[in-house]
């Protein structure tokens, strides 16, 4: 199966720095290329944090982050559930631009490491819970 089928030789260019750049900053975010765009997947939630759509002169990096994040997020052209997952986009049109891209996908990556914190706090709590009970029980069982 071909990839990134709507690329470009100076897009695939721009999308390989990208990702060597995200590959030496945060080595725990999966790559993965389809027919029409490339993804960065955070392992530690499994949840897809961006997604790359290489066009012959252009990438359009789609972002979990809020369009109020910074100047440069644009209102993403998505519909559905596609937009409430990736509400901003921004657009990379030169070479420039690929640092302030990189910037980007690390700041979509920290909101998404805190989530899934979040749930393995819970869990945590949860069986703490569990065993603190479980304990006084068997403490009360004993004393008779």
């Amino acid at each position: 199966m071909d990839t990134l089928v709507d690329s470009s030789p100076t897009t695939l260019e721009w999308l390989s720095i990208i990702k060597s750049n995200i590959e030496g900053k945060i080595p725990s975010l999966i790559y993965d290329e389809h027919k029409y765009w490339a993804s960065f997947k955070s392992s530690e939630t499994k949840r897809k944090i961006v997604h790359l759509h290489p066009q012959k002169g252009q990438i359009r990096l789609f972002t979990i982050l809020d369009q109020s994040f910074d100047d440069s997020l644009e209102r993403a052209p998505n519909t559905g559930t596609w937009a409430k997952n990736f509400p901003s986009m921004f657009k990379i049109k030169s070479v420039a631009l690929i640092n302030k891209a990189c910037d980007l996908i690390m700041s979509d990556y920290v909101p998404t490491v805190v989530e899934g914190w979040r749930r393995l706090h819970f869990i945590s709590l949860s069986c703490l819970s569990f065993f603190r009970n479980y304990f006084f029980f068997i403490c009360q069982f004993i004393q008779i």
